[in-house]
């Protein structure tokens, strides 16, 4: 069985995946999926289940299915008629329609890495030229943890 995923992406078509057979008692229409796509690991939405690819080739595996809530057919159709009526990729008008908690990136995090010395002899000249910087460079020195 075959699953045609609507990955969060600015390209108006669903992908094609395989659906291991452990999984294939699971997967349904509009649950969300993890695949691997160039290389990447992605979470997208099962748009439709075939027998058949369009795609020639071998086909990557679904990775995993969320435990979390999926899309009902009917939010599906919405974001359909969004995505006609705007003009917009469908795979990135369902990626809005979830709630943020879902679709939220990786939280980022910034450590200083020069010598201490090094970075008070630049904030003194950045005291001068450039006073917002020096006071994010104060900031940073004063914290005792990373900072995201």
């Amino acid at each position: 069985m075959i699953a045609r995923i609507l990955l969060p992406l600015p390209i108006d078509q669903t992908f094609d995946f395989l659906i291991p057979k452990e999984l294939e008692k699971e997967i349904a229409l509009g649950q969300r999926v993890r695949v691997c796509f160039r290389e990447t690991e992605r979470w997208g939405i099962v748009a439709a289940l075939v027998t058949q690819s369009e795609h020639e080739g071998a086909l990557e595996p679904v990775l995993e299915i969320s435990k979390g809530p999926s899309f009902s057919e009917e939010a599906l159709a919405f974001c359909a008629h969004i995505t006609e009526h705007y003009l917009a990729p469908v795979g990135l008008v369902v990626n809005r329609v979830l709630p943020q908690r879902v679709s939220a990136r990786k939280e980022r995090f910034f450590v200083l890495t020069r010598e201490m010395g090094e970075l008070i002899s630049h904030m003194e000249l950045l005291s001068r030229r450039a006073p917002r910087q020096a006071a994010v460079l104060r900031f940073l020195l004063s914290s005792s943890v990373p900072c995201s």
